[in-house]
């Protein structure tokens, strides 16, 4: 099946080229964070057939009428539906989604980061990363240790980079494939033309 994904921004398709590991897309609102999260976790889902990963927040309850809903709009649009010939199955209880090569992604809160424990990851998105402690993304990095032919894996970051370990780690003293790419509304054109001054 021939799949037409949404057009990424100039931003978005800068973060998504951006080798380094670790990226952060930050910024202010509406700068099309959260979609470009999306659409990476996406395209690492199609590149490398049964890859595993993570969106989370930390608070579901926060990512789910923002970021997951994205996802499964997403999913729905421009995929072929759920389900459909790219995306096999939405199990809306154990909030997870699986493509027909055997990828999936899980979409869960990191308040409980417990349950995390014995998971084999090749990539985990945080929306709202400045919400999150540095121990937190710690824990997720351990995690990215799935083993599949040619895959590379990535901690993807969305946020607005408020003071913090997110801040420091990404914009003031980056360390070592670490990346940090802006988000600014005016590089988002889906955006009401006056957005940005209001």
């Amino acid at each position: 099946m021939e799949m037409l994904l949404p057009e990424l921004t100039a931003r978005q398709a800068e973060y998504v080229a951006n080798p380094a590991a670790y990226k952060l897309f930050g910024g202010a609102m509406g700068g099309g964070k959260s979609y470009a999260l999306c659409l990476h976790a996406i395209l690492l889902m199609l590149d490398f057939p049964g890859n595993q990963g993570l969106i989370c927040r930390q608070d579901m309850a926060d990512l789910s009428p923002t970021t997951y809903k994205e996802f499964v709009q997403i999913c729905q649009n421009f995929l072929g539906g759920i389900p459909g010939p790219v995306v096999k199955q939405h199990h809306q209880t154990e909030n997870w989604i699986e493509f027909a090569n055997g990828s999936r992604v899980y979409f869960r809160g990191l308040k409980d980061v417990g349950s995390l424990g014995s998971w084999n990851l090749g990539f985990f998105c945080i929306d709202e990363a400045a919400e999150t402690t540095i121990d937190q993304f710690n824990m997720l990095d351990s995690r990215l240790r799935l083993a599949l032919p040619g895959l590379r894996r990535f901690g993807l970051l969305a946020s607005n980079p408020d003071l913090g370990w997110v801040f420091n780690d990404f914009i003031a003293k980056p360390l070592p494939e670490h990346a940090f790419v802006p988000a600014l509304p005016r590089d988002n054109p889906h955006l009401p033309a006056d957005y940005e001054a209001r």
